[in-house]
């Protein structure tokens, strides 16, 4: 047996909350309705699991700010790259590109500030 140490179930759980984050941000209705309660509890349960994750990580705190800026870099690229295809005006709403990206950012942020812990 391997000694690396796999939790599966960690997967399984973040793809089914950003599931429902996309769905509650893909349809109004979702989020006017709060189905599930999902603004109530996703967004919090997935900051835990990235907590999670990256306490049992072996990465470095640089690397895995690295790691985590790609991937905002690309995302923000991503978005800003279906703006410009669909004809939006990202120019005047660039918060709108980069605003799904703010929980990357986040992320960041708190492993900075908890990384003494």
């Amino acid at each position: 047996p391997t000694t690396a140490k796999y939790s599966p179930f960690l997967d399984v759980t973040r793809i089914v909350c950003v599931g429902l984050v996309c769905v509650d941000h893909g349809d109004p209705e979702f989020a006017k309705w709060n189905v599930i309660l999902v603004q109530g509890w996703v967004l919090q349960f997935l900051f835990l699991v990235c907590g999670v994750c990256y306490g049992m990580s072996k990465k470095s705190l640089l690397g895995y700010e690295l790691r985590l800026l790609k991937y905002a870099i690309l995302g923000i690229c991503i978005n800003w790259s279906a703006w410009l295809l669909m004809g939006m005006d990202w120019k005047h709403n660039f918060f709108g590109v980069v605003f799904h990206i703010w929980f990357i950012v986040g992320i960041m942020g708190y492993a900075l500030i908890l990384y003494p812990l």
